[in-house]
């Protein structure tokens, strides 16, 4: 009887350990997503030290949800969205020149996207950061 209980238990925490590791994931990208909005570069890099994760290795399938005018998209379409210049300059030294440079899911890699966006001068200030790596 008890191996059949251990053995139920088991089987519960294998079957919720991958949706708990997926909420944890979830809840990471909401705060990046949120520190990125906020402009909080110091916030930033605490988080990512503090769950041990390299940006560049995670970057592409982090995807930030929509907001007003933002129609969702990566950490850096939310930094040129944002006016979000410090937390553009850390988000491209953690990606690279390669990242910034690549199509993403609408075909367009982050620096044609934000030159469509750059009517603003708040936003090409972060275009600009963004080019400047490229």
């Amino acid at each position: 009887m008890n191996k059949l209980l251990a053995g139920f238990a088991l089987c519960a925490f294998l079957i919720s350990a991958p949706q708990a590791q997926a909420d944890d994931m979830d809840r990471l990208v909401q705060s990046l997503c949120e520190y990125t909005k906020a402009n909080d570069r110091t916030n930033l890099r605490k988080k990512l030290k503090a769950t041990d994760m390299q940006l560049r290795r995670v970057y592409g399938g982090m995807v930030c949800g929509a907001e007003g005018s933002f129609n969702g998209g990566t950490l850096l379409r939310v930094a040129i969205t944002f006016g979000a210049t410090d937390a553009a300059e850390f988000i491209v030294s953690q990606v690279g020149a390669d990242t910034v440079k690549a199509p993403e899911h609408d075909g367009k890699s982050v620096l044609q996207w934000g030159e469509e966006q750059s009517s603003d001068p708040v936003k090409k200030a972060v275009v600009d950061i963004i080019r400047a790596a490229g």
